[in-house]
């Protein structure tokens, strides 16, 4: 209970609140410098490192990368509709840049040569964010990402516009479901 000839501590002041005497009539006490905990932010001057999260990353991005240019997963839209889905070719396109074909990989899928940079971009600094913070929180808010994630949304929207005009002709038709 607090000293009721002093007045009362804001309720949301819980430093305050310690040194207030509760059942002593005195004075309230000032708190010494010593005892009042350091700030959190001191703790920036060094900074943590997760190599083992970023490390994980990277094992996890080389095997879906792995496991899609295999073959072995198909695409789920296709084998539904038996009808190529907007991102259809992204993968094939994928695998002609790997070997160094970039008319083909814009055959496969027009777009699809951006979207593998702009996800190549998030890629790596979500893989530097795990490293440095240990979270990908902040990723596309500011960096490259932020640049990407909207070249991505971009691109994104305009392979539903791609996919709609290839069953009308245009970009050599639609993409062979396979």
């Amino acid at each position: 209970m607090l000293n009721r000839n002093q007045p009362e501590a804001h309720p949301g002041s819980l430093a305050l609140e310690k040194f207030v005497a509760k059942d002593d009539a005195g004075p309230v006490r000032a708190p010494d410098l010593a005892e009042i905990p350091a700030p959190a932010a001191s703790l920036s001057a060094h900074p943590r490192w997760y190599p083992g999260r970023a490390a994980a990353v990277v094992l996890g991005y080389g095997l879906t990368f792995l496991a899609l240019l295999s073959g072995q997963l198909k695409c789920a839209f296709a084998m539904a509709t038996r009808h190529p889905c907007p991102g259809c070719g992204t993968t094939r396109a994928a695998s002609a840049l790997l070997h160094g074909d970039l008319a083909q990989a814009f055959r496969y899928n027009p777009m699809g040569p951006v979207v593998i940079a702009a996800l190549f971009v998030v890629a790596v600094e979500s893989v530097f964010r795990v490293a440095r913070y240990g979270n990908i929180q902040d990723l596309g808010t500011r960096g490259p990402a932020r640049f990407a994630v909207r070249v991505l949304l971009v691109a994104l929207v305009l392979q539903i516009v791609v996919w709609i005009a290839r069953f009308f002709g245009f970009f050599g038709g639609p993409v062979p479901v396979e």
